[in-house]
Order: C-alpha cells, then sequence, then structure tokens
C-alpha cells in the first residue's frame, strides 16, 4: 500500500495486541506502518484488496549474496590472535632508532 504522508509504496501491516486488535477486527479495519517514514495508519479492509500488504520474503541465499556486492571481508594476517602484539611494535622501533 502507499503511504499517505510520503506516498512510498512501503507501507504493510502492523501487528497489533490486546483490545485494539479486537477493534480492528470488529470495525474490519487494517492497521499498517509505512517502512520508508515510519508513519503508522489505519485503512478499511476493503481498500487492501489486491494490494501488496505484507513484505516480500528475503531468503538466506538472497542475503548471502548481497554480501558479495560489499567486497571481500578483509583478512588477518599473522597467527591465530588478531590482536595485535605491542611488544613485538616496541621491539621494531627499538631496531630501527
Amino acid at each position: 500500500m502507499k503511504c499517505p504522508v510520503c506516498w512510498a509504496d512501503k507501507a504493510y501491516v502492523h501487528p497489533v495486541n490486546g483490545w485494539k486488535a479486537l477493534l480492528y477486527h470488529v470495525l474490519m479495519i487494517v492497521p499498517l506502518k509505512c517502512h520508508h517514514c515510519y508513519h503508522k495508519f489505519s485503512v478499511s479492509w476493503f481498500a487492501t484488496i489486491g494490494k501488496t500488504v505484507h513484505p516480500p520474503k528475503v531468503s538466506k541465499s538472497q542475503a548471502s549474496s548481497r554480501r558479495s556486492f560489499r567486497g571481500p571481508r578483509p583478512r588477518t594476517s599473522g597467527g591465530s590472535s588478531a590482536k595485535p602484539n605491542p611488544a613485538g611494535r616496541a621491539k621494531a622501533y627499538a631496531r630501527r632508532g
């Protein structure tokens, strides 16, 4: 659905609990929340017919393939420890100097 504030097509069903959920069901109103501007609003159930009201599912394979766009992860050099050795650095400066 389209958000009435920002007009982005990213408004999806917003889950509610308790007495609000009962009231929405009795009045046939669907609570929505925009994923672009975070605006919460409600529309009639009839206005949601034929519209996308649930966010698209992202599978694990799609999420892992997006990592390749960021490039490879930096690799740590040296031993099994990724922490720098301050004592070894001090020895290197003493040799130069």
